[in-house]
């Protein structure tokens, strides 16, 4: 029966490399010296397809291993697999699809994760936002709750304004401000803006936000000169029997702008109220507290504190 053979796969390059690996081996081994070859590992019998497809290795080369002994000294000689080059363009083909294929599969697999990260991200995102617009949208609610009070208090102050003017005597004035709401904010917005979630709303919602809180900028524009108009319309608390044509073209200027951004604020918080719901938040009522203490008739009594806080 014949020897076994065994099978291997050449490392080495060039026929040179191996050449030199051999005469290295003899050097280390002096009893072997009389043998054909040394012996030979799995590490130096291993060959690359690419390497055998570009000639790195010649025929004779493999040959002669081929017919090497074993180390055992045994006899048995070694079978050496050349090769197999692709045979035409189809498994040429079926090797680049399955190259192709995995990178896909991995691409998708990473789009999935990043997906799902940011989906979870713009959910929390948008939680946020909604209850930041509830706060806000409660103001908005006072505001077009108490219009009607904003416009009797200010057409109060500017009959005392006129009764004054025309030289007459008018009754001490104890408050002339009301309470006007409280501020705007948008630090949730700015906030999920620069954390970059809001590039992955849904283009409409996106929009309906961006629109919600623009109009929101404006309003606390409005609401900031509002009370400054309102801090100079408190010159009247006291006696306003006090006051001179100066103090009368002051008070004139300041109830012109109370008016006006009364009026600018009052509508566009109920559109601001309208959006909100567009966007799927619950708008809340306006705190009935609030509301009566601005809707509070005008105490005509001196004011012993006329510069207090409201």
């Amino acid at each position: 029966m014949a020897p076994a053979r065994r099978s291997i796969w050449w490392s080495s390059s060039t026929r040179s490399e191996a050449r030199k690996l051999d005469l290295r081996r003899r050097q280390e081994s002096p009893k072997r010296t009389g043998r054909r070859h040394p012996r030979l590992t799995s590490s130096m019998l291993t060959l690359s397809l690419a390497e055998r497809r570009d000639g790195g290795v010649t025929d004779e080369l493999i040959s002669d291993v081929a017919d090497a002994p074993s180390a055992d000294g045994s006899g048995d000689s070694m079978h050496v697999h050349r090769p197999k080059p692709l045979h035409g363009l189809r498994e040429f083909a079926v090797e680049i699809s399955v190259i192709v294929v995995g990178i896909i599969i991995a691409l998708a697999l990473e789009q999935a994760v990043e997906w799902s990260h940011w989906r979870e991200k713009v959910e929390a995102g948008r939680r946020e936002i909604h209850a930041e617009i509830a706060t806000d949208a409660g103001f908005y609610s006072f505001r077009a709750a108490t219009e009607p009070c904003v416009v009797r208090r200010l057409n109060q102050l500017a009959e005392i304004t006129e009764a004054r003017a025309a030289g007459g005597k008018v009754a001490p004035v104890h408050l002339a401000g009301i309470h006007l709401g409280f501020l705007i904010s948008d630090n949730t917005w700015q906030a999920e803006r620069a954390d970059q979630t809001l590039t992955h709303l849904p283009r409409d919602e996106l929009d309906g936000l961006s629109q919600f809180y623009a109009q929101a900028d404006d309003m606390r524009v409005w609401v900031e000169k509002e009370e400054e108009s309102w801090a100079t319309l408190r010159i009247l608390e006291g006696d306003p029997n006090r006051l001179g044509p100066g103090d009368i073209a002051l008070l004139r200027n300041a109830l012109q702008q109370s008016r006006n951004f009364a009026y600018q604020i009052a509508l566009n918080s109920k559109e601001q109220i309208a959006l909100a719901r567009k966007l799927g938040v619950a708008v809340p009522a306006a705190d009935a507290k609030a509301v009566a203490l601005t809707c509070a008739p005008l105490e005509r009594s001196p004011n012993s504190d006329p510069m207090g806080a409201l």
